[in-house]
């Protein structure tokens, strides 16, 4: 999606951490890098609300697309 933010693990480990419905996340890091995103979205816990809802939008208009 052209002009569509960049995201990052972390944003999207957050995502899954606000979203009631899901109840596990398996994750499997290859790098250090991914690990510490990974690690940093515990730390930060879920999104707030804003932002959950940005991301579901956005989700929504790649749906849409696809």
């Amino acid at each position: 999606m052209l002009g569509a933010p960049v995201l990052t693990s972390t944003d999207l480990y957050r995502f899954v951490l606000s979203t009631p419905h899901i109840d596990m996340c398996l994750a499997g890091p290859k790098t250090i890098p991914q690990l510490e995103g990974l690690l940093k979205a515990v730390d930060l816990g879920p999104l707030d609300r804003e932002r959950f809802m940005e991301l579901c939008s956005l989700g929504d208009s790649l749906h849409r697309k696809g």
